[in-house]
């Protein structure tokens, strides 16, 4: 069996996704079921949202830094938003974020907002 870790957090203007990057493959357990491998992606996987909730703030304050600069944002949750979102993703683990506003972010801008992202969760 293989599997990767992934976990997405809807925050209030973008979505971030941090995924592990790596598929790893591992032997049943004794019993025959997978249950140690599911497991270990349960545990990273929470990890992960603990990871990009205690960045969150921060986050946020970056999304306000873009709000200043004329950006207006799309609610993550809007109806709209997937028709809008602009993704990048950076790093390993990888760090993805979708945001969805006006004007839309030059391809520089929403790279350094994800790395600026991918910092604070990499944080400690």
């Amino acid at each position: 069996m293989s599997g990767s870790s992934r976990a997405e957090r809807r925050l209030s203007r973008c979505v971030v996704v941090m995924d592990s990057g790596m598929n790893i493959e591992w032997a049943p357990d004794e019993d025959g079921s997978i249950d140690h491998g599911m497991d270990y992606h349960r545990r990273e996987e929470a990890e992960f949202l603990s990871r990009i909730d205690a960045a969150t703030p921060a986050i946020e304050v970056a999304l306000d830094e873009l709000e200043s600069r004329g950006h207006a944002f799309l609610s993550s949750t809007d109806e709209n938003f997937e028709s809008f979102e602009q993704r990048a993703e950076v790093g390993m683990p990888i760090i993805e974020v979708g945001l969805a506003c006006t004007p839309p972010l030059e391809t520089g801008v929403l790279t350094g907002f994800v790395e600026q992202v991918a910092r604070l969760i990499n944080r400690g």
